[in-house]
């Protein structure tokens, strides 16, 4: 059932009070009315009645629709007014329209007064609307601009924090990661605060998930919005160990990157008159996935050392434009909306007919044969509906409309009320978030920097209404600018463009991609067939292909560019200067993804090299834990003790099968632990149990804490060398018996003579 709708009347006389609300309730709203007539009533009732709408009385003895809407303005502004009178002239009308009022209704047209509220209060929606897209989209250009300049997520979490925020009350904010390999969960930001003071500071590490809400988020892979009720249904199906405190709302969505969830984003309310719902967790939803991405680059970047959205608002909804028409087709009536909508004066509209003013010439005749229809029959598909149409201003351009037709009968003839609502704004910020959430769907899904540059160029072309892209990269060895992907709408034959695109390169001001480059900031360009020479070398192929329009972005690592985003059109495009910061923000944000994927391919050949080094040592090298375990060995060190693969030594403990006397081993380990490092000659058995002498220089890795995390150790076997010297020795002791025996017996033959 639909919220109960509070209107507050101020009004002095009860009759005419009763016929208001009797002709609001007649446009089906679920309402509930206040009744005021002094200043005292409406500040109490802006107190504790906290009205959605406001229907005033033009005067009042002593207090009246001026007053009213003055205290309106400073105690709840943005709350709609609609002036209801007995009789009001133009001039008087005017003046509450200018002062902010949303209609005004006089009592002999009581009728006009349902649709009038509706409207009011679909204007507020759309303000409302359209002030939280702003906020979430700024916030979004925010956490991304963050993640760039943030050296490390101990610096992240904080500016994190206080975005969000910015746009929910919340008392706990925090961030849990959970390892992928060992599955423990972490909590390396958590702050608690009560009325904006922090109370509590804790963070944890190497927690299971265990039955808590966070677990629970990170099994089911979905947002949870566990309230005192839904806590406790979950702890008496035993998926919570405890229920938790009735007093606190629990929120937590989970961090995605890809497939991969890395951990949960949540908040907690710190008292019933906070409480979080529905609204929350679309944000917190919402702004995850940037979260998620920010967190993940800064998590590469570190792995490495140790081995912008836009915020443009968007100005408020415009009053509707009203146009009315006789049963002929002509025009009748023109406001001064209309005039700001459609470009046309009043002078010029009135006594013209629609088709020749603003419908679109493919839509003539379908609005002839519909007036046509309800003239002879009655009925028409559009009328008395809210739908959305094709308008046309009078430079020709098209406008998106939204749009409510209502036929009255004056007499023997037909009048049409066109109410109408220009809806550029709204449709051009759909467009944009569509092409943002686009554009982090494509860089959350893509594993290289081509699948991303494809996803990339579909989505802001498609949501943005450009027919090419191109992605262009730099080439830090020759210092050009290369193109690595280009999409094109599938209907138009550019393939001569697209072959030249390809080929070409371009240097720091040469070319549109090559002046992007060095100057660091986005260029549009109206029309480049007005463009020659260097400028645009590729000139001759665009006109071929009958490209216009052209915008092209920097793509940001920090402050520097790292490449180029190229859009083109078949029409000519103005300037927008929203749509360029919003390519600000896209380029910083596909900067991230690069600056992210390069980071992981450094880590990969890294990696990469120390394996092939270890793989390929003729020395044995292995890992081990300080009780004997061998964590890893290489091929040298299987060859060496006789075993058949690595799977097979690594089942055996140092101890008992390697070490010929454990006790050597201890003597070893306690001498690393001491000096960090040493060099020790031991005695091991193989396999097949034969004794080989090895001399094994160990080192030992600690944890953060200091405590011993594992031994990496490399071993020469030595024994051939240790048998050769045995031999040498054995060979100069004969030597020396031998020259002690004939100095004797030539003693001996002296003394005989």
């Amino acid at each position: 059932m639909a919220a109960t709708l509070r209107i507050l009347l101020i009004e002095d006389s009860p009759g005419d009070a009763e016929l208001i609300q009797h002709e609001v309730r007649r446009a089906d709203l679920y309402c509930t009315f206040r009744l005021v007539d002094s200043e005292d009533g409406l500040l109490s009732a802006l107190r504790d009645f906290q009205p959605d709408i406001v229907l005033t009385d033009h005067a009042l003895p002593g207090f009246g629709a001026p007053e009213a809407m003055k205290i309106l303005r400073e105690r709840a502004p943005g709350t709609p007014v609609i002036v209801v009178t007995g009789s009001l002239g133009e001039e008087s009308a005017v003046d509450y329209l200018k002062a902010g009022a949303a209609d005004y209704v006089t009592k002999e047209r009581l009728e006009r007064l349902g649709p009038a509220v509706l409207r009011a209060l679909d204007v507020k929606r759309g303000r409302d609307e359209q002030a939280r897209t702003v906020r979430l989209q700024t916030a979004t250009y925010r956490i991304a601009r963050a993640a760039m300049s943030a050296p490390g997520v101990d610096e992240l979490f904080p500016a994190l924090h206080a975005i969000i925020q910015e746009l929910m009350s919340t008392g706990t904010f925090f961030v849990a990661l959970q390892d992928p390999e060992t599955k423990a969960l972490s909590f390396p930001y958590f702050v608690q605060q009560r009325d904006g003071v922090r109370i509590r500071d804790r963070r944890t590490h190497g927690r299971t998930a265990g039955k808590t809400l966070t677990g629970e988020v990170l099994r089911t892979r979905q947002p949870l919005l566990a309230t005192p009720d839904v806590r406790r249904d979950l702890a008496a199906q035993g998926v919570l160990d405890v229920a938790g405190s009735e007093a606190v709302d629990w929120l937590g969505v989970p961090l995605a990157v890809g497939d991969r969830v890395i951990g949960v984003l949540g908040v907690e309310s710190d008292s019933r008159d906070v409480r979080l719902g529905e609204r929350e967790r679309e944000v917190l939803q919402f702004i995850s996935t940037q979260v998620a991405m920010a967190i993940e680059r800064s998590r590469a970047l570190a792995e490495l050392r140790s081995s912008e959205l836009r915020g443009k608002a968007i100005i408020d909804a415009a009053l509707d434009a009203v146009v009315t028409m006789d049963g002929e087709g002509t025009i009748r009536s023109w406001s001064p909306q209309a005039e700001r909508v459609f470009g046309w004066p009043a002078s010029d509209g009135i006594g013209e007919t629609l088709q020749a003013t603003i419908i679109p010439a493919r839509y003539h005749q379908a609005h002839l044969d519909g007036l046509g229809r309800f003239l002879t029959t009655g009925e028409g598909p559009i009328l008395n509906r809210r739908i959305e149409v094709t308008g046309r201003h009078r430079d020709g351009h098209e406008i998106p409309l939204e749009l409510t037709v209502t036929p009255v009968r004056v007499e023997n003839a037909w009048l049409f009320s066109a109410f109408v609502r220009d809806i550029s704004e709204r449709k051009q910020v759909e467009r944009r978030r569509a092409a943002q959430y686009a554009v982090t769907r494509a860089l959350a899904e893509a594993t290289t920097l081509a699948e991303a540059g494809r996803g990339v160029l579909q989505a802001i072309c498609e949501s943005l209404d450009w027919q090419w892209g191109a992605l262009w990269i730099l080439d830090a060895r020759r210092d050009v600018l290369r193109c690595i992907e280009v999409w094109h709408k599938p209907d138009l034959e550019l393939a001569e463009f697209e072959r030249e695109t390809r080929a070409a390169s371009f240097a720091r001001d040469v070319g549109l991609p090559g002046q992007v480059w060095a100057s660091g900031q986005p260029l549009w360009q109206t029309d480049v067939t007005t463009l020659a020479g260097p400028r645009l070398p590729r000139l001759p192929h665009a006109l071929a292909a009958g490209l216009r329009g052209a915008l092209l972005f920097p793509i940001r690592k920090g402050s520097e560019v790292s490449g180029v985003l190229e859009c083109f059109s078949q029409e000519l495009r103005k300037p927008d200067a929203d749509l360029l910061e919003l390519a600000a923000a896209l380029g910083s944000q596909i900067g991230q993804f690069i600056e992210r994927q390069r980071a992981e391919d450094a880590l990969r050949e890294s990696e990469t090299t120390y394996r092939s080094l270890v793989e390929t040592s003729p020395y044995g090298i292995f890992r081990s834990t300080p009780d004997g375990r061998l964590l890893a060995v290489n091929p040298a060190l299987v060859s060496m003790l006789g075993y058949a693969s690595e799977a097979e030594l690594l089942d055996r403990r140092l101890a008992a099968d390697i070490f010929a006397a454990p006790e050597d081993r201890e003597r070893l380990l306690d001498a690393v632990v001491m000096t960090g490092s040493v060099t020790h000659e031991s005695v091991w058995k193989r396999k097949d149990g034969q004794k080989i002498t090895v001399r094994q220089t160990g080192r030992v890795v600690r944890q953060p804490d200091g405590s011993v995390a594992h031994f990496t150790v490399v071993v020469e076997d030595i024994t051939q060398h240790r048998l050769l010297e045995d031999q040498l020795r054995q060979s100069q002791k004969m030597e020396a018996v031998g020259r002690l025996a004939a100095s004797c017996r030539f003693d001996a033959a002296a003394a005989g003579l």
